[in-house]
């Protein structure tokens, strides 16, 4: 008979930090306007990419709400290196991932494009949230927490408005799965859907935020067989028409918008937030 004499382990060596072991035991809420962060520790100089979130398939669907991603540099008492706002809790599913995958978020500039923060050797970066819509109590954001893998619990920090501070002794222990893209290159976004993932790879609108233009890139500059929608946060459509290389929103009241690019010949559909600011 075998003796159960031996223990095995795996070590990953890949392109990102994190605490967790990739698994979900429960999740973290954070209520509206209060700010969740991770710290990180470089043991070389190296260069954030992108950061990614673990959304668990919970009961309620949270995709419609929105959380602000923040980067910090040094310490939590500085102002952030990075932010960007009203992000959308995208949900990872069989077809690109697996249901305990990671959402991508690659840092962009207010152009629209890749954006690299360098981080020196030996520096502690923290990345975290705020909950921006509304919400109330389940119906925020949950980000998954892991129970097992208890090395991140002195790396949570919370701010609920009165300025950072640990998690108390009391919380359970574990790490929050939120994980800090690395090196030289820069993944790209989750998609949502087979459709948006074909669009993604052709059509790029920048910048978002923006102060009042909008601009569209495609691959092909077949602009003719493109249609666009603009909504408002509200539902009420108030623009539409033949996708232009370019959009003037000056006059456009500051707030959250929604866009919908539809290729006329095979259906899909992009559906993107803009932020005009």
């Amino acid at each position: 008979m075998s003796r159960n004499d031996k223990v095995s382990s795996v070590t990953v060596f890949d392109n990102y930090f994190s605490y967790d072991d990739g698994t979900a035991e429960a999740a973290l809420v954070a209520q509206e306007r209060r700010q969740v962060a991770v710290r990180f520790t470089t043991g070389v100089a190296d260069s954030l990419r992108a950061v990614q979130f673990h959304f668990p398939h919970a009961s309620i669907d949270v995709s419609e709400q929105l959380f602000d991603l923040r980067v910090w540099v040094g310490s939590l008492d500085s102002e952030p290196v990075y932010e960007e706002f009203s992000v959308t809790p995208y949900y990872t599913d069989l077809f690109y991932d697996t249901l305990q995958g990671f959402s991508t978020y690659p840092l962009i500039d207010e152009k629209g494009q890749n954006k690299a923060i360098f981080l020196p050797a030996g520096t502690d970066f923290y990345i975290g949230w705020e909950q921006y819509t509304s919400c109330n109590g389940l119906q925020c954001i949950p980000v998954g927490f892991d129970k097992n893998s208890p090395a991140g619990t002195q790396a949570l920090f919370q701010n609920p408005g009165t300025g950072w501070q640990p998690f108390p002794e009391y919380f359970p222990e574990g790490s929050l799965m939120i994980r800090a893209v690395v090196g030289d290159q820069t993944p790209g976004f989750t998609p949502v859907s087979t459709n948006e993932a074909e669009l993604l790879t052709e059509l790029d609108v920048f910048p978002n935020p923006t102060a009042g233009s909008l601009f569209f890139r495609l691959r092909q500059n077949d602009f003719p067989e493109y249609r666009y929608q603009l909504w408002s946060s509200t539902g009420q459509l108030l623009q539409q028409g033949e996708l232009p290389p370019h959009l003037n929103l000056e006059q456009a009241p500051r707030g959250l918008y929604w866009l919908k690019v539809i290729h006329e010949a095979s259906g899909r559909q992009l559906s993107k937030k803009v932020v005009l600011q």
